[in-house]
């Protein structure tokens, strides 16, 4: 089987509409979020003036933003931060700035150069 016909494409302006933040959301709608929100290239972030790398497939969100995007509270977004890293699907790197989430399979599950890649 082609490795494609596995994928949809999704923008990720929708990751700030009306329709995706309106409600809280379920733990399957906050995996997809985790993703959408995820660096595609190496980047960085400025944070109360202080430089963050971030490499692709990373986000640099607290858990407190979280909570208030998921419209869950802190320990919900903590146990299930907890529970996916658990089950090696992130890996957290906290520090006193924010926390560093890499999504392990990033890169497998994301189409390199969609543009050029999808007709």
């Amino acid at each position: 089987m082609d490795k494609q016909q596995n994928y949809f494409i999704v923008n990720r302006s929708l990751l700030q509409s009306s329709r995706w933040l309106s409600e809280p959301f379920t733990r399957g709608q906050a995996w997809v979020d985790l993703f959408g929100l995820a660096q595609h290239s190496d980047s960085f972030i400025r944070i109360r003036g202080i430089r963050v790398d971030i490499k692709r497939g990373q986000l640099g969100y607290s858990q407190l933003t979280f909570a208030s995007r998921w419209g869950w509270s802190r320990d919900k977004v903590r146990r299930y931060l907890e529970e996916l890293e658990k089950h090696q699907d992130i890996i957290q790197q906290k520090n006193s700035i924010t926390t560093l989430i890499t999504v392990v399979k990033y890169s497998e599950w994301q189409l390199d150069n969609t543009t050029n890649d999808t007709t």
